[in-house]
């Protein structure tokens, strides 16, 4: 009989949208706030509803609810099926072993507001932009989408990404594109 996964979903790459540099400490993680994963790299944003993106029950999504997990730690997660969810971080169990993820403990992480950047960033005016084709590959990669449909807010100075023909229908993105060197 085939196990069944309990896990992110296969092919889900949160990890790849996180910042690799120690430039800001805290875009290194995966932040879990109520129903949602947040992961950025200072360019890219994507805000993944959990129950979207994995099969978690929702007492397992509370017990998520604002922690922290480190971009290496959801990498090693992602190679096992079956894992659970505790109060201090992820538990994979398999034959004659045990592997423990454990969450950032740390008062040193504040997540920025991400949620401000979704707002501030949807409603504005017209611009130009240029848009780094390699970053709608890590966007999809990172919630294992086929597609990607992309708006602007009023100010187009970001693109708004949502993932239609998925089951993703909470899950979003944002790109900050860079101003076109003709506004300057």
């Amino acid at each position: 009989m085939k196990k069944v996964r309990h896990n992110f979903k296969k092919g889900i790459e949160l990890h790849k949208v996180c910042a690799i540099d120690e430039l800001r400490p805290v875009l290194n993680y995966i932040y879990f706030d109520g129903p949602y994963a947040i992961a950025c790299d200072g360019h890219i944003l994507i805000k993944a509803k959990v129950s979207e993106i994995s099969n978690f029950d929702e007492s397992e999504i509370e017990l998520l609810n604002d922690h922290f997990l480190h971009a290496r730690g959801f990498q090693l997660l992602m190679k096992y099926d079956v894992v659970s969810v505790e109060e201090d971080g992820f538990l994979v169990q398999g034959d004659g072993y045990s592997i423990k993820i454990n969450f950032y403990s740390g008062d040193a992480l504040k997540y920025p507001d991400y949620q401000k950047v979704f707002d501030q960033w949807i409603a504005g005016d017209q611009r130009k932009i240029v848009l780094n084709p390699y970053y709608l590959s890590d966007v999809c990669a990172s919630v294992n989408a086929k597609e990607v449909r992309m708006s602007f807010g009023k100010n187009y100075q970001c693109v708004i990404l949502d993932f239609p023909h998925s089951d993703l229908d909470d899950t979003k993105g944002i790109i900050m594109p860079k101003l076109d060197c003709d506004d300057f």
